[in-house]
């Protein structure tokens, strides 16, 4: 991998507020299983990760929003009806 690669996987450690060695190590292995060696493959990878967010979210797939522990029921509209 190149030194770029590696700077960027102790930046993104930073970033997520994880400083210690094993979760780099963890952040690089990933990159390297994904074929993942160069610098641009990994900003690349990155700008793709965005896209398929930014589309989920358009698209009504919000991940966040599907979970809870609301149950269906309680979110249809009531049927009132009158009688007689």
């Amino acid at each position: 991998m190149e030194v770029d690669v590696v700077i960027r996987a102790i930046t993104e450690a930073a970033d997520n507020g994880k400083r210690n060695f094993k979760y780099i190590l963890a952040i690089l292995r990933n990159w390297k299983q994904n074929g993942i060696k160069t610098i641009v493959q990994v900003e690349d990878r990155e700008r793709q990760r965005i896209e398929q967010k930014a589309n989920s979210q358009q698209n009504g797939h919000n991940s966040q929003h599907q979970r809870t522990n609301v149950p269906i029921w309680s979110t249809e509209p009531v049927k009132t009806e009158q009688t007689t």
